[in-house]
């Protein structure tokens, strides 16, 4: 792998990138898209303001692009569920974090234990069934 690049060469993988997500207008929006080395990362919205939201988001973008999501804890309990896909011939990747009590949520309403050694995979399908049926529940 290179490590040696250059402005122009990130400037090109951002204009490369441009170009293939300016195809996809029906897809939620970003705040902001990052160019390393290896990868190009998509900001989705604030996970902060609501979580579930950007759960929303990701699996819509999941589900463009025909891959699963990926839900992993860390040690202190919160999590995160990332999905990376390839177009054009580069790569993608998209993650949403997840607050500890969200982390737990999730895992409670999949029936599943959330764990740091074995990363959960969900359909977008799944993902976007489960965070409707938490938002559906919290503005009861």
């Amino acid at each position: 792998m290179n490590t040696n690049y250059t402005l122009a060469d990130l400037a090109r993988r951002m204009n490369e990138a441009a170009a293939v997500l300016d195809k996809y207008t029906d897809l939620p929006t970003l705040r902001g898209v990052f160019v390393y080395e290896a990868y190009v990362s998509l900001a989705g919205m604030n996970t902060y303001i609501d979580p579930w939201q950007a759960a929303l988001d990701l699996a819509a973008w999941a589900d463009k692009f025909g891959v699963t999501c990926k839900v992993v804890t860390s040690y202190s309990g919160d999590g995160s569920i990332t999905i990376e896909f390839e177009e054009d011939g580069l790569t993608f990747r998209m993650s949403s974090n997840l607050g500890t009590a969200h982390a737990y949520e999730l895992g409670a309403v999949l029936r599943q234990k959330l764990t740091r050694d074995k990363p959960l995979m969900l359909s977008a399908q799944r993902l976007a069934e489960v965070a409707r049926g938490i938002q559906a529940e919290a503005s009861k």
